[in-house]
């Protein structure tokens, strides 16, 4: 069989390097170049893509433990032997599952304050919601709801993957 020429090229102590890596650092280089040698325009576009870099980062990071938190919660709901909660869990999965998350997100910005508006006027309370949400608190709602569901599945199955022999042996060691 003939031998495959490989067309990357060897550098760095004989390890393969691809040509590709040599534009994205030209990119990144004139970006660079672009940013400091004039200031006006770049920078201002670079200071309004920062401030939504680190919402971005803000969000993630705080509805990833959250979704870790109550996925776990989910999971052993799944796995209980309590036939109503095991449901119950069952029907939030399969239902949150199956709406797409931007679908998801839409509905906790604009639908979930009025809903909320409206069960304070039926039950006769001061308006449970009186303001337009805040977008990053329903971002975090949004996004907590949505991959609880997925994060539930991901501890469920590894629970259950876990051999019945070992499972005992983890118990009788405490």
């Amino acid at each position: 069989m003939d031998k495959v020429e490989d067309k990357r090229n060897k550098v760095f102590g004989g390890k393969y390097f691809d040509r590709w890596w040599i534009m994205v650092l030209a990119v990144v280089a004139l970006i660079l170049i672009l940013i400091f040698a004039q200031p006006d325009p770049y920078k201002r576009i670079f200071l309004f893509v920062r401030e939504g870099i680190w919402t971005t980062v803000y969000i993630t990071c705080v509805s990833f433990l959250l979704v870790m938190f109550f996925g776990l919660f989910v999971a052993l709901g799944r796995l209980s032997k309590a036939t109503f909660i095991r449901g119950l869990s069952t029907v939030y999965v399969e239902v949150i599952r199956g709406i797409p998350m931007l679908v998801q997100l839409i509905f906790w910005y604009f639908a979930f304050p009025s809903v909320m508006q409206q069960l304070g006027n039926l039950f006769n309370i001061q308006s449970m919601i009186d303001y337009r949400a805040n977008a990053t608190a329903m971002a975090i709602l949004g996004l907590t709801v949505g991959y609880s569901a997925y994060m539930s599945e991901v501890y469920r199955a590894g629970i259950q993957s876990i051999s019945k022999g070992q499972m005992e042996a983890a118990r009788s060691l405490g």
